[in-house]
């Protein structure tokens, strides 16, 4: 990739902030596309938002990227299709270089930010606006708007597309952070009102496999050329925009080869995503690394292991977005929750996870799995059990293989000491009695889950019929005789 220097841009247009590796490449594809494939052309400055310079720059997020690769399974066919990356005109760190970061504000030509949510963690006031840099993600970005309208003498024509981006759900709204922490700071009225009528917000929700880089060449047989810098990402691409049109230039996103969508909400398709493709992941996690399984595809590679993710998947984690939908006021083909298209889509996630050029590791996975856990395969459990009146078998194994995990101490789990140390304290006691202590704990699950009907019993004997046969054998015992 050729030097800042040496190449001919064309103006910058576009801003992405943030350390993101997901949202940051969603941003470069974008705007490469747009400079491949419309008359539409503008340069990316990419912003990180990093409170320390070195953290930054020992990132893989603020390396230069060169390529991005689109590798998956597209109708039963590989695709492998390689894009050079020349849309990137600046790196910039504002911590090492504020100036630079108070120029990029400046340019005229400017037109759209992309940015990652912020929690509510992020708007915790942390020092004094006029310090160069603020601590703050958000209070960087409020900095970086105020020294646009402060510049442009709050022309309201010069305001800014800001447009963020999640995967799961967002904190809260996000204008409403900016506006908040405008507040705090007790900056100009004229300030808040060139924020309120001359910028637009726009909440949105995107859906993608991002890998740091190609793993192999299936049509070869051997390993695909590692360029430096580049990124794997698969062909499947949802973007859902929340408003009631696309403005420009985000209208020119819709003539590209990419589900966009604006849409009136966003929770449906994160509820989705959240329990499909993070709720099958997690199942993944857990019952793979109790058969000490790397990867998602040495998982799926598993004939005992792809026939349990694919029941875990299409029979009961789906089920409870079908019930969903039952219960909505407005109904519609288009609706994500809709039947037949959450049936499409987990045929989809499937598909996707048996990626086999991108690696999805385990480890990444694994991390804060017992939050994990409760967030997303918890709630399953108990919703599908009120709805049908029993349990989904296969994630109460789920559920068995997790306790069984922490039981014996496995290193691999040891994210939530408090849960390590209760389950280690209760190795001498009979196995019943230790289900049972371990659901009833209400400072570990907020709740006492010993009182959820027969849950205690069903967890028990699928943990008994795990120890004593193992993971294969004891599923196969558990089930048939649950179902007889």
């Amino acid at each position: 990739m050729k030097s800042a220097e040496t190449k001919k841009f064309p103006p910058i247009k576009f801003v992405q902030f943030g350390e993101g590796l997901f949202n940051r490449t969603l941003a470069i594809d974008i705007i490469q596309q747009l400079n491949d494939e419309t008359t539409y052309c503008g340069s990316l400055a990419i912003v990180s938002l990093s409170s320390q310079s070195k953290e930054i720059k020992s990132s893989p997020c603020y390396k230069p990227i060169s390529h991005i690769h689109y590798q998956g399974i597209v109708h039963g066919k590989p695709i492998q299709k390689e894009k050079e990356i020349t849309c990137i005109k600046d790196y910039i760190d504002p911590v090492s270089d504020f100036n630079s970061f108070i120029s990029l504000a400046k340019i005229d030509t400017l037109k759209l930010v992309f940015t990652e949510y912020f929690n509510d963690d992020h708007l915790i006031l942390k020092g004094d606006f006029h310090k160069a840099p603020n601590q703050s993600s958000i209070g960087k970005l409020v900095q970086f708007l105020h020294a646009r309208f402060f510049y442009f003498e709050g022309d309201f024509s010069k305001g800014l597309n800001i447009l963020s981006i999640t995967q799961t759900a967002p904190h809260q709204n996000f204008k409403s952070g900016i506006i908040r922490l405008i507040e705090q700071w007790n900056l100009e009225a004229s300030f808040l009102d060139w924020i309120n009528q001359s910028c637009t917000f726009y909440d949105s929700f995107a859906d993608r496999i991002v890998s740091s880089e190609p793993k192999r060449n299936i049509e070869n047989g051997g390993l695909a050329l590692k360029l430096k810098h580049s990124l794997a990402v698969e062909p499947y691409f949802l973007w859902a925009i929340k408003g009631k049109a696309f403005p420009r230039p985000i209208n020119l996103f819709h003539s590209l080869d990419n589900d966009f969508r604006v849409v009136e909400e966003l929770d449906s398709f994160i509820f989705r995503k959240k329990r499909v493709f993070d709720g099958i992941k997690m199942v993944i996690a857990i019952i793979g690394t109790c058969m000490n399984k790397d990867h998602i595809d040495d998982a799926l590679d598993d004939d005992f292991l792809a026939d349990f993710i694919k029941g875990a998947l299409t029979l009961e984690i789906s089920s409870t977005l079908k019930h969903r939908f039952n219960n909505l006021d407005i109904k519609t083909k288009s609706h994500p929750l809709n039947p037949k298209l959450v049936d499409q889509y987990h045929r989809q996630v499937l598909s996707r996870l048996n990626n086999p050029f991108i690696t999805q590791s385990l480890i990444t996975i694994r991390k804060n799995i017992f939050e994990k856990f409760q967030d997303l395969i918890l709630p399953i459990i108990l919703e599908y059990h009120q709805k049908m009146g029993y349990y989904p078998l296969r994630l109460i194994y789920v559920f068995a293989c997790f306790v069984d995990l922490y039981s014996k101490s496995d290193p691999r789990l040891e994210d939530h000491q408090e849960f390590v140390d209760f389950v280690k304290n209760l190795q001498t006691i009979p196995t019943f009695e230790r289900v049972e202590a371990i659901l009833g704990n209400k400072n570990i699950w907020a709740r006492d889950l010993s009182q959820e009907p027969l849950l205690t019993e069903i967890l028990y004997y699928a943990l008994e019929q795990l120890t004593k046969n193992g993971i294969k054998r004891g599923f196969y015992f558990f089930y048939r005789n649950q179902i007889a």
